[in-house]
């Protein structure tokens, strides 16, 4: 195994604030050994971000920005950035992440005993120093029916939603799924399946690549001993609504790419109805009267977009 020239990290940006120059400071004072270089692609922020990194300078691999014009959205900026990556892995890397110290080694360790793990996920920190819950199944209907009728919050053992029960984050294992905030994969194996599928605008994207891995016979795997602090939330906290908008849109769109034709049609039925009385209720019992106007505001974008999101979804359904 080469010590340099092992990873290339991609991170798209969008109005990421101090969150990008803390990610990026994390790689050039930990892991300058073993990254190539870190592309940075911006999709059109408006705050002073990228302003804010352009003084960093390392020697031992390089720094390369793209901006965009405009929003591109999660797949197809990884995508666009993943074709200046020359080295044998690539890392998706949030901006709101910081990698500890021997990660990187550990993971490409890991990937260059394994021929046959594609993916490689790690233990994700919390603000409050608690382990993130990451880890998921690849997900059936009754799982979303789970969650769209708040079952999985009265009791997610008797009604899991994705995420696995029972998995032990301080143990390695192979996992069906690993979240995109810290993704590596195999760059000959990206691009064999051609990156991320952009018809998922964000939300979804790593999780329907995941599910394309495990097709080709490769294995997922989480590896306990590699860590990184991973905020949550990130950018995306500051348009609650467009971001609920959003996940309900790639799941609609994973059900008609995934399910039968009927369950996709169900799902809708979920995700439009069922699910918004649930999450209406929950806001209204906990008084939150902002949560309740991002829910509508969310569902209002939703509604209008529904033909064009069906129009998509038929087109894709097998």
């Amino acid at each position: 195994m080469e010590d340099k020239m092992a990873i290339g990290i991609v991170i798209v940006n969008w109005n990421a604030g101090e969150q990008l120059k803390n990610c990026l400071c994390s790689i050039i004072q930990y892991h300058s050994d073993v990254v190539d270089k870190v592309i940075i692609i911006d999709n059109n922020s408006s705050d002073n971000s990228i302003e804010n990194i352009l003084m960093l300078e390392t020697e031992a691999f390089d720094i390369i920005i793209i901006r965009e014009n405009e929003n591109l959205g999660f797949g197809k900026a990884c995508n666009i950035a993943s074709q200046k990556v020359t080295s044998k892995y690539i890392l998706f890397l949030n901006p709101d992440a910081q990698i500890y110290s021997g990660t990187l080694k550990q993971v490409v360790g890991c990937m260059e005993a394994y021929d046959d793990i594609g993916i490689c996920g790690i233990k994700l920190i919390d603000s409050f120093g608690n382990i993130q819950r990451h880890c998921t199944v690849q997900p059936k209907l009754k799982h979303y029916f789970n969650h769209a009728t708040g079952l999985s919050t009265i009791s997610s053992r008797l009604f899991p939603y994705i995420f696995l029960k029972n998995f032990n984050y301080d143990s390695d294992g192979d996992v069906p799924h690993t979240i995109g905030a810290f993704y590596c994969i195999r760059n000959n194996l990206f691009k064999e399946l051609n990156g991320f599928d952009e018809l998922f605008f964000v939300y979804l994207e790593d999780l329907d690549l995941s599910r394309r891995v495990m097709q080709k016979g490769y294995r997922i795997r989480y590896l306990a001993s590699a860590s990184a602090y991973h905020r949550g939330g990130g950018t995306s906290e500051k348009v609650k609504a467009l971001r609920l908008f959003y996940s309900l849109r790639s799941r609609i769109l994973f059900g008609f790419k995934h399910f039968s034709l009927l369950q996709a049609y169900i799902l809708v039925f979920l995700t439009l109805c069922v699910e918004f009385i649930t999450r209406s209720l929950r806001c209204l019992i906990h008084f939150s009267l902002s949560d309740f106007h991002n829910t509508c505001e969310a569902y209002k974008i939703l509604i209008k977009e529904l033909p064009k999101i069906l129009k998509k979804g038929l087109e894709i359904n097998d």
